[in-house]
C-alpha cells in the first residue's frame, strides 16, 4: 500500500462522496492507485449513509467507519485514529483536487519538506482562479479568520501562513496536535489547530500546487444547521485551550448581536466542562 491515507467525514451527502472519490481514482489515478481512503459516516443509518457504505464497499481500498455524529465536523480527526499510513490527507466530502495537486503533495512528503508542518493549499474559485492562500487575523459572521490572498502563491512552492480553511488539510499521524477537547457541531477549527500546530514547534504552511475547489452551495440546503451558540462555545474551547485572550471571542459575539445573557451561559457551560 503507498504510504499516504485520504479521508474525509460525511454526513448524508453521498453525491459528494461519490464525486471527490471518483475524481481522485479519475483524474489522481497513478497518486492515488494505492492509497488508503477512509470515509467517517456520521449518518449510517440514512438513505445517504446507505448508499455511502454500499458504495465504499466496492473498493478493498476504502475503509469505511461509522460514526454517531456526537462531534460534527470534528470527527474528521478519526481520519487520523484509523489511517494505517505516515501521510495523511483530510477533506471535506465535497471537495475536488487540481491536476498534479496530489502527486505534488505525495513528493513534498517524499522530500522531507513538510518538516511536520500543517500542510494546506490555495482555494480554487468556481472559474477555477485562485481566490484564498490563507486567512487573515480578523473576526466576521461568527467566525475567526478572513479569506486573504498571498501572491507569493504564484512564485513559490511553499510559505507559511497563518491560517487556511479546513477543507482540506495533511501531516504526518505523528504530528496532529487533535482539535479542541469537547469540540462538536461546526465552526472553530481555524486559526486554533494552526495555533496549536505553532506552540508545538511545528507551523502552517501554504503548498502552492495543492489547489483544491470546494462545493459551497446545496441547492436542497444542508441537512444539519451550524447553531451561533455552538460556534461561540468552540471557539471558546480553543481560545482556551491554545491560551488565547477569550475576550476576543466574547466581544465580537456581543458585535453581532448576541445577548450578554446567552453569553454568560454558554460561557458557563464551557467553564464547567474544563472543571
Amino acid at each position: 500500500m503507498d504510504n499516504l491515507t485520504i479521508g474525509m467525514a460525511t454526513f448524508d451527502d453521498f453525491n459528494g462522496v461519490y464525486f471527490t472519490i471518483q475524481a481522485l481514482k479519475m483524474y489522481h489515478g497513478e497518486a492515488v492507485k494505492s492509497a488508503e481512503i477512509i470515509v467517517i459516516d456520521n449518518n449510517p443509518s440514512s438513505k445517504d449513509g446507505q448508499e455511502t457504505k454500499a458504495f465504499c464497499e466496492k473498493d478493498k481500498r476504502i475503509k469505511y467507519i461509522e460514526s454517531d455524529n456526537s462531534r460534527g465536523a470534528f470527527s474528521k480527526e478519526d481520519v487520523f485514529v484509523h489511517a494505517e499510513n505516515e501521510n495523511v490527507l483530510v477533506c471535506d466530502c465535497h471537495v475536488l483536487f487540481a491536476p498534479d495537486s496530489i502527486l505534488s503533495l505525495k513528493n513534498f512528503f517524499k522530500s522531507g519538506e513538510d518538516k511536520g508542518n500543517l500542510i494546506q493549499g490555495p482555494l480554487l474559485s468556481d472559474s477555477m482562479e485562485i481566490i484564498a492562500t490563507h486567512l487573515k487575523p480578523t473576526w466576521g459572521s461568527g467566525m475567526f479568520g478572513q479569506w486573504a490572498l498571498d501572491k507569493r502563491v504564484y512564485s513559490e512552492k511553499a510559505f507559511e501562513i497563518p491560517a487556511q480553511g479546513m477543507g482540506v488539510f495533511a501531516c504526518k499521524k505523528n504530528s496532529w496536535v487533535g482539535f479542541p477537547k469537547g469540540a462538536s457541531g461546526f465552526g472553530g477549527e481555524e486559526y486554533i489547530i494552526h495555533e496549536k500546530f505553532r506552540q508545538a514547534g511545528k507551523g502552517a504552511i501554504c503548498l502552492s500546487n495543492l489547489k483544491w475547489l470546494h462545493r459551497f452551495r446545496r441547492p436542497s440546503g444542508a441537512p444539519y444547521s451550524p447553531t451561533r451558540e455552538n460556534k461561540f462555545k468552540n471557539h471558546i474551547r480553543g481560545f482556551l485551550e491554545a491560551d488565547l485572550p477569550v475576550f476576543e471571542v466574547l466581544e465580537h459575539y456581543k458585535s453581532i448581536g448576541t445577548p450578554e445573557s446567552e453569553i454568560n451561559k454558554w460561557l458557563e457551560d464551557v467553564t464547567k466542562e474544563n472543571g
